[in-house]
């Protein structure tokens, strides 16, 4: 009989040892994730700051496009020649103003002017 009692307090001894193991063992993977995450953390901050310097620099108008060569439009010589648009072209709000309305003035759909319809489209009434 003692030896059975012997035999079980080195079993339960064994399997506290092991248990003691894997929980050190946990508990340092657990300490390393901590690590890891803290440093790819610090990683992201550190992108994210490079990012906002980046956009508040291209807001700011110093960024790299301003390295870029930018071409300044041509002066226009001749307006009679060389008109502003294409043939048959015009603004969408051009008819608003050709007729006296401007933006900023409400006005119901009844009294909107009906734009005349160019080669191609399509006038629903």
């Amino acid at each position: 009989m003692e030896a059975e009692f012997n035999e079980r307090i080195e079993r339960m001894e064994r399997a506290q040892k092991e248990l003691q193991e894997q929980l050190a063992k946990s508990q340092q993977e657990t300490r390393d994730l901590i690590v890891r995450y803290r440093e790819e953390s610090l990683k992201q901050k550190d992108q994210m700051a490079k990012m906002m310097e980046m956009m508040s620099a291209l807001v700011k108008g110093k960024g790299p496009m301003q390295s870029c060569t930018v071409m300044k439009p041509q002066s226009r010589v001749n307006h009679d020649q060389d008109p502003l648009y294409p043939p048959g072209f015009a603004p969408p709000h051009a008819y608003a103003t050709q007729r006296g309305y401007t933006q900023g003035e409400p006005i119901g759909l009844e009294q909107r002017p009906m734009p005349p319809a160019h080669l191609g489209q399509v006038v629903f009434i």
